[in-house]
């Protein structure tokens, strides 16, 4: 379904996503009025999170989406709030600079928690490696380039600015054992907003990191190709440390829900003890979603065959998964997605 504020101009749309992504079957393109434009929608979503973060709400608020149909937002707070009368009564009149009002609706749930948690991995470095340092383990996921050198992506909220990173360096695969591994390098461009930073391998031309992603089918990779946003409908998959090495091998089966949503976790699990509001995308899986330690991960979808770079894994609540997206984190920090591969 496409919505769109003014449907004289969906056929122009159409067009423009035939033109740039030619294998979309626009036969299969039902428009359909909406309410209220992103850009709308969007700049509402930021005044409610700031007012959440400077406590001018009456209510907690654990995540803020955009519903799919562009009637209004969703604000995902604690079961008592969502269902009192004067809590409801309380949600602010949000408004376009137009002046129309934005529709919001409060919902029960959890905040998503932060999840921190191969193995002892040796150069070049692949998406679906154990990163950790004093005993705080992530896993890694996109591989980044440029001229400079390889750098390999992990969740921002892992390790702070200038840290030395590495693998895990225990004799068995027992995720509650940390011994100092390989080194794998220096953070590096810490983004909160998009709950991602950048490991600084030293190498170039994908000698330290190559743009590969590491599958259940033990010591195989698999390339990585492309970087596209997720919009609901699709299903993802991620390559989390923790789900790998407790059995779950490489979840797939996560349908996406909400393509623009922002969050607070529910603890600071974050390295500086703050809790930070990140935004980007949740899906659903009616199996496993994802647990601590997989953080950073790499969420990816298969597109003609190949494996594209989706985002980050940031935080999830029960079945539900959330991950920031790459796209925007290389726009902010100026990379872009390693050509090289093993």
């Amino acid at each position: 379904m496409l919505y769109v504020t003014d449907t004289t101009k969906a056929d122009r749309l159409v067009a423009d996503a035939k033109k740039s992504s030619p294998a979309i079957n626009i036969a299969l393109i039902k428009v359909a009025k909406s309410s209220h434009s992103r850009k709308d929608l969007a700049a509402a979503r930021d005044q409610v999170v700031a007012e959440a973060e400077s406590k001018k709400l009456p209510y907690p608020v654990h995540a803020v989406a955009l519903n799919p149909d562009a009637s209004g937002l969703r604000i995902v707070t604690d079961k008592a709030n969502a269902a009192a009368p004067a809590a409801k009564s309380e949600v602010a009149p949000y408004r376009t600079s137009m002046g129309a009002e934005i529709p919001v609706t409060l919902e029960a749930g959890e905040a998503p928690e932060s999840l921190e948690w191969r193995w002892n991995d040796v150069r070049p470095f692949i998406a679906g490696d154990y990163v950790e340092v004093n005993g705080h383990a992530c896993t890694t996921g996109a591989v980044a380039g440029i001229g400079t050198g390889d750098f390999i992506l992990t969740a921002a909220h892992c390790f702070p600015e200038n840290w030395e990173v590495y693998g895990n360096a225990y004799p068995s695969h027992d995720l509650n054992h940390q011994w100092t591994g390989n080194r794998i390098g220096v953070v590096t461009n810490v983004s909160p907003q998009w709950d991602m930073e950048a490991i600084y391998t030293g190498a170039s031309g994908g000698v330290g990191a190559t743009s590969d992603e590491a599958d259940n089918v033990q010591n195989q990779w698999y390339r990585v190709e492309g970087v596209a946003y997720s919009y609901n409908g699709d299903w993802v998959c991620h390559d989390g440390i923790t789900s790998y090495y407790s059995g779950h091998g490489v979840p797939c089966g996560i349908k996406v829900t909400d393509s623009d949503i922002s969050w607070t976790s529910r603890e600071p699990y974050w390295w500086d003890g703050v809790r930070h509001t990140s935004r980007g995308v949740c899906g659903h899986s009616d199996g496993w979603g994802a647990d601590h330690g997989d953080s950073g991960a790499l969420v990816f979808a298969f597109s003609g065959g190949t494996r594209q770079a989706r985002g980050s894994l940031s935080a999830s609540d029960n079945n539900t998964v959330c991950w920031t997206e790459i796209k925007d984190y290389f726009k902010a920090v100026g990379l872009s997605l390693s050509p090289y591969h093993a």
